[in-house]
């Protein structure tokens, strides 16, 4: 079951390609052959988050474009797209209430890590140094 589309793909079927693809099988958005690398994740049942790699050839342009993709996920604005994507689809959705819990759970989280953050730095090191006192 898809609960919103990010590539702009109709759910009906009269509209998929008159190709090899299966109904379990998503086509590529960018078209046969454009598809250079990809990272997938996931949760399987059991809980545990996972990743998918999957990469066309080992050319240089694809091992290029992986670069690409890896280097943007360390950047802030790809978590903030991916989650203004999730929020643009389940509004199309009309299920606000579950992008709510979404967030909820992120913020939950973050003011988790930064608390833990602070007891850490708290208890460890020193606001003034002593190197800086003496001088």
């Amino acid at each position: 079951m898809t609960l919103f589309n990010f590539f702009g793909k109709d759910d009906q079927k009269t509209d998929l390609p008159a190709d090899d693809t299966t109904e379990n099988e998503t086509p590529n958005p960018l078209g046969e052959g454009d598809l250079h690398a990809c990272i997938t994740y996931f949760v399987a049942a059991d809980g545990i988050p996972r990743v998918d790699v999957e990469l066309k050839d080992y050319e240089q342009e694809t091992l290029d474009s992986f670069c690409k993709l890896l280097i943007s996920l360390s950047l802030d604005v790809s978590f903030f797209e991916t989650l203004d994507t999730i929020k643009e689809g389940l509004i199309k959705e009309d299920r606000v209430d579950v992008f709510a819990e979404i967030a909820s759970q992120i913020a939950s989280s973050v003011a988790e890590g930064l608390e833990e953050n602070h007891i850490k730095k708290s208890g460890e090191e020193p606001c003034i140094s002593p190197s800086e006192v003496l001088q």
